[in-house]
Parts: C-alpha cells; sequence; structure tokens
C-alpha cells in the first residue's frame, strides 16, 4: 500500500509522512483554555472573539 491511514482522524498520508492532527488539536485545546476565567463570585468567563477563534482552529 502506497499511504497509509491515521487511526485518528482518518487522513491519507504519504509513505513516511506524519498525521499533525493530535498536534492541531492539542494546540487549539491549550488556545481555548488560557481564554476562560474566572470571575468573582466564581462563574467561568470564556473570553473570545471571532478573529481570535479563527486562528485557533
Amino acid at each position: 500500500m502506497y499511504f497509509h491511514i491515521c487511526p485518528r482522524c482518518g487522513s491519507h498520508l504519504d509513505p513516511g509522512e506524519r498525521c499533525d492532527c493530535e498536534t492541531q488539536r492539542q494546540k487549539a485545546e491549550n488556545g481555548y483554555i488560557k481564554k476562560i476565567r474566572e470571575e468573582p463570585g466564581g462563574q467561568l468567563k470564556f473570553d473570545i472573539d471571532r478573529r481570535q477563534n479563527a486562528q485557533l482552529l
């Protein structure tokens, strides 16, 4: 078989190519986690605007 398939996301990869789906997911998660803050009283607030959201994905 000339290509292989990533078991996590199903991407078709060339021989020797590594899938970056896990790295991309972790990068997005870390970006979102940085946007969560706790307000006085314990409520969590998710601060993000559309421009920042596009960069994280």
